[in-house]
Formats: C-alpha cells, structure tokens, sequence
C-alpha cells in the first residue's frame, strides 16, 4: 500500500496540477459526477487527478460500498489512449490486491460487492499491466 501510495502524488497532493481540467479531487456516486449525499446513499467514490514529475497524467478513483448489497459503480471517462486498471478490489477478501492489475473494460460497470472498497488506477493504453505497479516496487526499494 505504500508502494501504491508513492507511486501516485496525487494521493498525497503533491501532484504538479490536474490534467486536461480535471479537479485534483472530486466526489461520484454509482454514476460518474453524480455525487449523492443523501442519508440512504451507501456509495461514494472520489477521483484524484494529477500530473507524475514526468508530466504523464495520472489517475486514482477509490470506491466504497457500505451497503450489504453489490452495485455496479460505473467509472468516469478517461481522455483518449488511458484506461482503467483495477489494482485493489477487497470483495475478494485475501487476494484483495492484486499481482497483476486487471484491465477494466470501457463503458461497462464495475461491480462492487457488499461492504467492500475497490481501487482503479490510470494507465497509458497499449503500457503493460504492471507498468507502474514495478515502478513502485522500485521506488520503495530505492528509498530502503
């Protein structure tokens, strides 16, 4: 988890600003940009936009579901040539992180299981999977 949280500035907001207009945080629901805050809303979801040193977007959106039943989150719209990846989904108890990030299909929701959170990341489309997942394993060892 430290690993993750290096390896994405924007969680710790000292990311060099958000890209393409984005707000460096903001509140979803189970639709993108529809935040509902009612007292019986059981999903919330927050994106962090941001910008790596190298000036390379990146991307956090982490969803929680304190409901006892599952619900489809749809994910917001990345620009053109980014895609989603799931690297943290805790609906799948022990193996809640993932060895290698899942690739999430544009246009179709992800489903969240009761009581559980789940972490996508951004990648460039066409990068491997575990493209910075190994350059947080080697920021961590660099800092060790």
């Amino acid at each position: 988890m430290i690993a993750f949280r290096k390896a994405h500035p924007v969680l710790m907001h000292q990311s060099p600003g958000a890209p393409y207009g984005y707000s460096t945080t903001s509140l979803h629901g189970v639709k993108p940009w529809q935040f509902d805050g009612s007292w019986d809303s059981h999903v919330i979801a927050v994106l962090f936009a941001g910008k790596l040193a190298d000036g390379t977007s990146d991307f956090v959106y982490i969803c929680v579901n304190s409901h006892w039943e599952s619900h489809e989150i749809w994910l917001p719209g990345l620009p053109h040539g980014i895609d989603w990846q799931l690297v943290a989904n805790t609906d799948r108890g022990e193996k809640a992180f993932l060895s290698e990030p899942e690739l999430l299909n544009q246009g179709q929701p992800l489903r969240l299981g009761p009581r559980s959170v789940a972490v996508c990341e951004s990648r460039p489309r066409g990068a491997a999977r575990h493209e910075k997942k190994s350059h947080a394993k080697q920021e961590v060892k660099a800092s060790t």
